[in-house]
């Protein structure tokens, strides 16, 4: 089964520079997202209208 959260934040950089986002000379959000009893920690960036994203796993987190 595919997971959901990896594909959509995988799918953001995968969308190519977006206009409406130059504005933002560049500025980065963590989402930390808990589930059976992992952290998946996603760091998503935005430079000048370009989006990445990137992910660390941390087990046993309380």
């Amino acid at each position: 089964m595919a997971d959901v959260t990896q594909d959509f934040f995988r799918s953001l950089a995968q969308r190519g520079r977006d206009g409406r986002l130059t504005a933002i000379h560049e500025g980065s959000v963590r989402f930390d997202i808990n589930r059976d009893g992992q952290t998946d920690h996603w760091l998503v960036s935005i430079a000048e209208g370009g989006i990445t994203s990137r992910s660390r796993r941390r087990a046993g987190t309380p």
